[in-house]
C-alpha cells in the first residue's frame, strides 16, 4: 500500500507542479530504490494510459461513493460497538469524525471558488 500511495503521490505531484523534487528524492523519502520507483512510476502511466486528469463530475462521484461507504460503516458499528474493533479505523474516531465534518463535494467546492 505504500508504494501504491508514493508513486500516485509522486503522479500528482509532478501533474500539478511546475517544480518539483527529483525521483531520487521521492524514492529516499518514500524507502524504496530509484530504479523501483521509476518503474512504478512507468508502469502506473501506463496503466492510466496517462490520462491523469480526472473530471469534476468523476471526482464528485467517487466522492459521494466514498461517503457512502464511510456512513455504511459508521452506521454498523453503531449497530453492533463490541464487533472487532481492530478491524476499522473507526475505534479511533477517525470515520466519525469524517461522517459529522462537511462533506467533502462542499469543502472541495469552496476550495475551487
Amino acid at each position: 500500500m505504500q508504494r501504491l500511495i508514493l508513486v500516485a503521490m509522486l503522479l500528482a505531484i509532478k501533474f500539478h507542479d511546475d517544480h518539483f523534487f527529483s525521483n531520487q528524492y521521492y524514492a529516499a523519502v518514500g524507502g524504496v530504490s530509484l530504479v523501483e520507483l521509476n518503474q512504478m512510476e512507468t508502469e502506473m502511466l501506463g496503466m492510466l494510459q496517462f490520462r491523469l486528469f480526472v473530471s469534476p463530475g468523476l471526482f464528485y462521484q467517487y466522492v459521494a461513493n466514498i461517503e457512502r461507504s464511510l456512513s455504511d460503516v459508521t452506521a454498523e458499528e453503531a449497530a453492533s460497538p463490541n464487533k472487532d474493533k481492530d478491524t476499522c479505523c473507526a475505534s479511533s474516531g477517525t470515520v466519525g469524525s469524517i461522517k459529522t465534518s462537511p462533506s467533502l463535494a462542499s469543502q472541495t467546492d469552496e476550495m475551487m471558488a
